[in-house]
């Protein structure tokens, strides 16, 4: 079922397999203001999905972009997009448009997975189990690897003999 259609993306619901697709087109946002748009659009349409669900982003007919007003701007449809599904996969043209994508999702401290074969992709979503959902963690909130060291337990500092 169609959620939504717009002149950049198109977002198709699968109810019985708990899936939402966003497909993300070649054409260029012309602007800012056109962003924003589409952000407050795909917000509405994504919120209007109920029940636990899993999220598809096909990024492969896009041109990578990244200055910086740019990023801020998509940082908002990332956060829009992965405030509810249970898993996320996005699929990706080239290994340097996956390194891209891997840096979004760092940054947004998301739980996602990046693909360069929708087959890979849509395997991981449809897989029983859950996953550990973006608004199940506080904002801002950056998960510690199991095996962190603390800086002040790997290096000595020390200066003109003294330890700090």
């Amino acid at each position: 079922m169609q959620l939504l259609a717009t002149p950049y993306c198109e977002i198709q619901h699968d109810p019985e397999r708990a899936l939402v697709r966003v497909t993300r087109n070649e054409r260029p946002y012309q602007s800012l203001d056109d962003l924003d748009v589409e952000i407050s659009q795909v917000g509405a349409a994504l919120a209007g999905v109920k029940g636990h669900w899993r999220l598809m982003v096909d990024l492969r007919a896009v041109a990578p972009r990244n200055d910086p007003a740019f990023e801020m701007a998509v940082a908002r449809l990332r956060d829009c997009m992965f405030r509810h599904p249970e898993r996320i996969a996005l699929v990706v043209k080239t290994a340097v448009g996956a390194l891209q994508v891997k840096r979004h999702v760092r940054e947004d401290h998301v739980d996602a997975e990046v693909f360069e074969e929708e087959t890979l992709a849509l395997g991981y979503l449809l897989t029983p189990g859950k996953a550990a959902r973006i608004s199940d963690r506080p904002r801002g909130h950056t998960p510690v690897p199991r095996h962190y060291t603390p800086v002040s337990q790997q290096y000595e500092l020390i200066q003109v003999g003294r330890r700090f």
